[in-house]
């Protein structure tokens, strides 16, 4: 697998050239619908965000996945500098000034919501991430 890292600012882009169904994690638990499905044998790039505060990393039960909020069930409680590895994001609770919450994996495959608002990015909405659907 060849693999090449850039770092700009605070975000850390991933290309992986290894097919990302060869590259499954089977110790994951099962994400949200993107509206992108990755075929097998396609070529993906991973990118990683940096959080910008400490912040909490909430469930996706109760219906958290449709909203995301504040008040969903505690994942983990991740530290100013914690990367992750976004699925898809998602409209919900306001945090600051953004509505916009990323669905995807922090430290020890922890899997779960994080307000934008918290990413280490200047805009509301990340660049190249799927909106989760169902």
């Amino acid at each position: 697998m060849l693999t090449a890292a850039l770092s700009a600012a605070s975000t850390v882009v991933t290309l992986s050239l290894a097919p990302t169904a060869q590259a499954a994690d089977p110790g994951r638990p099962p994400a949200a619908k993107a509206q992108h499905q990755v075929q097998p044998g396609e070529r993906t790039a991973i990118v990683y965000y940096r959080l910008r505060s400490r912040t909490r990393m909430v469930s996706t039960g109760n219906g958290c996945t449709e909203h995301p909020k504040t008040t969903c069930d505690l994942v983990s409680t991740l530290d100013k500098g914690t990367m992750i590895e976004p699925f898809c994001q998602q409209p919900g609770d306001t945090i600051g000034t953004n509505t916009w919450w990323t669905l995807g994996y922090g430290p020890a495959n922890t899997y779960g919501f994080v307000p934008n608002w918290d990413l280490d990015y200047p805009h509301n909405k990340l660049p190249n991430v799927p909106r989760c659907v169902g």
